[in-house]
């Protein structure tokens, strides 16, 4: 029988985390799931952690592969799924609560949506203290179009978009061909996009869903690389690239993607340390290539950006903001202190 959800678990290297993300699904009220952990490669105890899971319960399967990554990983298990709907899950995350998959099943047969937004999620420390709770969606609606869902999202100035907080039916992913793109890091800013501007219909569970274990040890968003900024170059120019696929009233929400890489980038680039010049050199000539994605959105800010690039390159640019915003500070504490 088919199950409704199929939860995918990437597994590498996380010993240490895994028990607590399997048992979490396993603790579910919600009992009509299959979970596929694949482990990708691992040299630690996770393989034989996930198999000993799978010999005791039937809906926990096991795939082992060759190392190739996050995307590689999500991608092996969405097409050996057989589940209506795909939840993804990081191997050293976990379901909130044990009704999680429950309030996402009543959300999921009352609106029958393409894609499920999971807005709740709590972070949690290594040691497993609660750093905070988010409800990032603002709405009250059970169910946006895409133009609407982004830009109520867009008005949480701390919102994230991880490919963790979105549910989305199987058949909607293969039938778009939404994979993971290999071998690049931050890979949900190229895949995010393309699910919320393909679908016809974007869902909201409020309810709590998500445990986001934040600053793991060892966690490769922990370290700094500067492949991170080269990869999020290579989203941009994917982006650009399938820009015309999507229909013109969506194409902005590609558009700000596009340009929140680029600040993110810029925000970031001056200070690579100097054992990355060669990474750093490279980065800034690619910024100055892709500064046309600023005129995309007729902002003030952004023209301003683009002329200042273009006028007296990235390096200048950066430090004249820099200048810009100490002045402003100094002002400020200066008027702070007559009064």
């Amino acid at each position: 029988m088919t199950p409704k959800i199929s939860i995918i678990v990437p597994v590498y290297n996380i010993e240490k985390y895994i028990h607590c993300c399997i048992d979490s699904v396993l603790a579910q009220t919600f009992t009509d799931f299959e979970c596929i952990l694949i482990d990708d490669g691992s040299t630690d105890e996770s393989s034989s952690i996930c198999d000993k899971y799978s010999q005791s319960n039937n809906r926990i399967k096991v795939i082992h592969k060759k190392n190739g990554g996050l995307s590689d990983a999500r991608n092996t298990g969405i097409l050996n799924s057989s589940g209506e709907y795909i939840v993804l899950l990081d191997g050293d995350d976990f379901l909130t609560n044990n009704n999680a998959l429950l309030n996402l099943s009543i959300m999921v047969n009352k609106t029958n949506a393409e894609v499920i937004f999971n807005s709740m999620y709590t972070t949690f420390s290594n040691n497993g203290n609660v750093i905070n709770s988010v409800e990032q969606f603002l709405g009250s609606d059970d169910y946006y179009g895409p133009a609407a869902f982004y830009n109520i999202i867009m008005l949480n100035d701390k919102i994230i978009l991880a490919g963790w907080l979105f549910t989305v039916k199987r058949e909607y992913l293969l039938g778009n061909k939404l994979f993971f793109k290999h071998d690049i890091l931050h890979e949900d800013e190229l895949w995010i996009p393309f699910v919320i501007c393909n679908a016809n219909t974007i869902a909201i569970n409020h309810k709590p869903f998500y445990s986001y274990r934040k600053n793991r040890e060892n966690s490769i968003m922990s370290e700094f690389n500067p492949k991170k900024l080269i990869d999020k170059q290579t989203i941009i120019s994917d982006i650009q690239l399938s820009r015309p696929l999507i229909s013109k009233n969506l194409q902005f929400i590609l558009d700000d993607r596009c340009i929140m890489l680029w600040h993110t980038i810029f925000d970031a680039v001056v200070s690579i340390d100097e054992k990355f010049a060669a990474e750093k050199k490279y980065i800034i000539k690619t910024m100055r290539k892709q500064k046309n994605v600023l005129l995309y959105r007729k902002k003030m800010k952004n023209l301003f950006y683009f002329f200042l690039v273009l006028i007296i390159g990235i390096k200048n640019t950066y430090y004249l903001r820099k200048l810009y915003h100490n002045y402003v500070y100094l002002t400020l504490f200066h008027y702070r202190s007559c009064l």
